[in-house]
């Protein structure tokens, strides 16, 4: 097995073959998280950057920490730990109290639409995201 790597824009920028393991957790309520420990070295440290898009099996997320360690007997490692790219919503502030008498699907598809992808001020327009039309 391999983790593919892209930077913030996706694209494509690497493969990681030789790591010791990769943990993710995918909780119901709320966006999952990873962590991959490999050994320190060039290729590693180049491709786990904060930022970066780690792509393993079916889960993709975002790196927001590094952490590099010696450990006793097996050399210098470093951890790369972020979450799964719902997070990219979860850390999304809704500033305006809103209420709509509607259902769960519009409601929700209009949070996304009007604090993520269509937002008026550009900052907080995430690229490369895309919502689904209203399916009813």
């Amino acid at each position: 097995m391999m983790i593919r790597i892209f930077d913030k824009d996706i694209n494509f920028i690497g493969v990681l073959e030789k790591f010791n393991s990769f943990q993710c957790s995918t909780p119901y309520a709320n966006a999952g998280t990873f962590t991959v420990k490999c050994a320190m070295t060039d290729q590693a440290l180049d491709l786990l950057q904060i930022g970066n898009i780690v792509v393993y099996k079916d889960f993709a997320g975002m790196i927001d920490s590094i952490q590099k360690t010696e450990e006793l007997g097996e050399g210098a490692k470093v951890f790369a730990s972020g979450y799964n790219l719902t997070g990219l919503l979860a850390r999304r502030i809704i500033w305006n109290n809103n209420y709509y008498e509607t259902t769960a699907e519009n409601y929700l598809h209009w949070m996304v639409y009007d604090n993520a992808t269509h937002a008026s001020d550009a900052g907080r327009i995430i690229p490369h995201l895309d919502i689904e039309p209203v399916q009813n």
